[in-house]
Order: C-alpha cells, then sequence, then structure tokens
C-alpha cells in the first residue's frame, strides 16, 4: 500500500503528532510499504525508508517549535490556508508520476483541508487533540479568557475536515467520546485504535545500568502537573537520600501565578525543593531519540503527573516498553493504557500527596518495581507494539479506501 502522511509536526519538532507520524512512518516502511512524509522544512528528522518531502512554512517569524506549540494561531486558517493549500499542491505534483492509496492527516490544525475537494485519494483523519481542547487545557497556566476568534474559526475546520474525511480514529475511547458530544459526530464513525510504538527501539536495557532516578518527560508547564510532581518531591528526595530526579523537556516562562517563584518553569520547580536537595534536580531540554531511551531504560521509575486532558500519552508508554515502571494520573487516554496496580501505579490527577506517596512506595521496594517492569513490557508488546497495532491500521485504511471507491462510483 502506498501511503502518504501530512503533517507540520515531525522530529525534531512537534509534540505528540509528530512522535506518532514517526513510530507510524518507521513502523510501515519496515512491512514494505512505501510511505511518503509531507511536512516542514526546518531539517526534518530522516527516518530509513521513507520519502520526507518539505513544504515551507508559510510564517517566517520564529521557530517551528514555536509555531506548532502557539498552535498556529500565525497562519490563516480557512480557504486560504497557505500551509495546507501549498502541501496539495506538492502532493498533485507527486501524483502524476505515482498514485497514493491512502492520505493521514491529524484533525488538529486542518491540515489536510485542501485536500478535502477533489480529493485524489482518500483522506483519514486520526485524533490527537483539537484546537478547544488544547486551548482548555492551556488555561491552567493562565487565567480564563474566551477562544480566540483564530483558534474558534481553527477548531470548526477541524470539525469539518473530521466530518468529511473517508474515515475517523482515536488513540483512546476517552477521545472518541469528547469528540462524539462535542462535534455532534456519531460515536460509531470513530475507529479506536491505540497508537503504535517500535517496541525494538524502545526496550528495556541491562538491569545493572539502572540508575536510582526518577524520570520525568514532558513540557515544564502547568497541565503536565509538572509543578505537583515538584511539590511532592521534597519528601521523597528526603526519605530517599541517594534519588536523583531528571526532568527532560521544554522550559518555558513560568505561569504568571508562580512567577513570583522565578522566570522560568524550572526556576519554580527548583523552588518547591527544599535548597539542600536541588542539586539532585537535572534538567534537559531537547535531546536525541537515542537519549530518551536511554534515560527510559535506566531509571528507577517514570512519572507523568498530567493534569489536564492526554489523548493517548506516549511518554506513558515509552517507558512502559522499555521495562520501567510509570505513575500516570487518571486524565483520560493514560488510564487506557496503564492497569493500577498490576503494569504501573494510576493516581488522582492533581494530588500532591498521591504522588508523594506512590513514588514512596515504588523508591522503597525493588520487588513491586520489579513487578510491575515486567509487566509494563508485557502490556506494551501485547497492546501496542507495531506488529500488533499497524494491522489493525491497515484494515481501517482499507475500509476507507472502499468507502472512498463506493463514494465516487455513486457520483
Amino acid at each position: 500500500m502506498n501511503i502518504a502522511l501530512l503533517s507540520m509536526e515531525w522530529p525534531p519538532y512537534g509534540c505528540g503528532i509528530g512522535s506518532y507520524m514517526y513510530n507510524l512512518a518507521r513502523g510501515f516502511a519496515s512491512l514494505g510499504h512505501p510511505v511518503t512524509v509531507v511536512t516542514h522544512d526546518q531539517n526534518p528528522v530522516a527516518c530509513s525508508g521513507v520519502r520526507i518531502v518539505q513544504v515551507p512554512l508559510c510564517d517566517p517569524r520564529g521557530t517551528v517549535w514555536r509555531r506548532c506549540q502557539t498552535k498556529a494561531r500565525q497562519i490563516l486558517w480557512g480557504i486560504r490556508h497557505p500551509w495546507s493549500w501549498a502541501a496539495r499542491h506538492v502532493f498533485d505534483t507527486l501524483q502524476e508520476d505515482e498514485s497514493f492509496d491512502v492520505v493521514e492527516t491529524a484533525e488538529f490544525g486542518a491540515w489536510g483541508w485542501h485536500f478535502l475537494e477533489n480529493r485524489p485519494a482518500p483522506l483519514v483523519v486520526r485524533c490527537h487533540n483539537p484546537a478547544h481542547i488544547v486551548w482548555s487545557v492551556n488555561q491552567m497556566e493562565s487565567s480564563s479568557w474566551p477562544m480566540p476568534s483564530g483558534l474558534q474559526k481553527q477548531d470548526c475546520l477541524e470539525r469539518e475536515q473530521a466530518n468529511r474525511a473517508d474515515a475517523l480514529a482515536s488513540p483512546s475511547d476517552a477521545l472518541a467520546y469528547h469528540l462524539s458530544l462535542s462535534w455532534t459526530i456519531p460515536l460509531s464513525r470513530f475507529a479506536v485504535i491505540p497508537n503504535p510504538i517500535d517496541t525494538e527501539l524502545f526496550c528495556p536495557g541491562e538491569e545493572r545500568d539502572r540508575e536510582r532516578e526518577i524520570l520525568y518527560v514532558g513540557r515544564l508547564e502547568q497541565n503536565k502537573g509538572v509543578f505537583d510532581l515538584a511539590q511532592a518531591l521534597g519528601p521523597v528526595l528526603d526519605e530517599h537520600r541517594d534519588i536523583r530526579v531528571r526532568f527532560v523537556g521544554m522550559d518555558r516562562p513560568a505561569p504568571t501565578a508562580l512567577s513570583a517563584k522565578g522566570r522560568m518553569a524550572s526556576d519554580v520547580i527548583r523552588s518547591f525543593v527544599p535548597e539542600s536537595f536541588r542539586e539532585r534536580l537535572l534538567f534537559a531540554s531537547h535531546v536525541p531519540l537515542d537519549d530518551i531511551v536511554r534515560f527510559q531504560q535506566r531509571a528507577m521509575f517514570a512519572v507523568m503527573p498530567t493534569r489536564g486532558f492526554e489523548s493517548f500519552s506516549y511518554t506513558v508508554l515509552e517507558p512502559m516498553a522499555c521495562g520501567t515502571p510509570v505513575i500516570a494520573t487518571r486524565c483520560g487516554g493514560p488510564a487506557e493504557i496503564v492497569t493500577h496496580g498490576e503494569d504501573g501505579w494510576l493516581v488522582p490527577a492533581g494530588s500532591v500527596s498521591a504522588l508523594t506517596d506512590a513514588m514512596n512506595q515504588l523508591a522503597a521496594s525493588h520487588q513491586d518495581r520489579e513487578r510491575l517492569a515486567i509487566a509494563a513490557r508485557r502490556t506494551a508488546e501485547t497492546r501496542f507494539a507495531n506488529r500488533v497495532v499497524l494491522p489493525k491500521i491497515l484494515e481501517w485504511y482499507e475500509r476507507a479506501i472502499d468507502q472512498h471507491r463506493r463514494r465516487r462510483a455513486s457520483k
């Protein structure tokens, strides 16, 4: 099957969508399917067996990371959506030499907007987090303001793109239920298929290489629960004097409500930890993928304390695939990945005391960590590995192709 992936997010820039698209492309290429990725032009990471086609971003200001993080507010959405128009133009040029069987894009950003009319191939939309969810969780860091008109328009376009797509998928029941209600789309239209993970890349390391280290991977922002984690760390670092905590993720200005504690989020995190323990906090921003895997393999356990809604969460699944226990919150997708007490630990979102108790228990019990680690790896292999999930996605594509053919035949 000749597959095209349409995504402004792609490593080294972007968040969950970029990680998903990268995993998907690698997985399909390993199965022998031709894969073409239409993405940004800011030094996209190469991927073995995958053709990368670069489409310039239309806003010359700032970096791709900034544009992705501000959720394309600088771009003029609608029928003049410039990146989507340029991507369609490039795609049509490619189509002159070859025929694609299917085009997959995300709901966020309506990047496939110009692929809806006279579509050359079935357009399938995989939902991750639309504009209205992104806006709502970002409001945790500031006063509540009405959604800007640009984002309201974006959300409308995302909804219409989803409604008109040949097929829809969601990585979790939680997101499918939410979008079915908020966008009045029949729940039956959503295929619930988890995000795949390369369990050969994300795999356990040598047990002897384990360190007394707690790992957090994600942006340093309120909705990710990183300040809850910081407040929970004091008693843990006091009781376990040999433990370090590693934060891997993009630093950013401190939220207004906490700006008195420091200029940057990392400063706020340090402020919540007793001064004598701060040297045991380690911070890193963008690091190569191999380093991420190594950190996850060597950590004693990982913590993902999200306060906002998570549609899935690679930052939960990746350490699990590496055989590392995870403490996560009940915030949507993670609760569908982790089975509490069996292959990980779930705590209420926003509960500092519950985070402290869970970290202390895992830090004190090698037996619990070993049991959860074995089960976590098994969960990743049996439910989320490429070999399990990719065939389901291919079946979803086949259904979309059949529907596309029937629609064309009926005209």
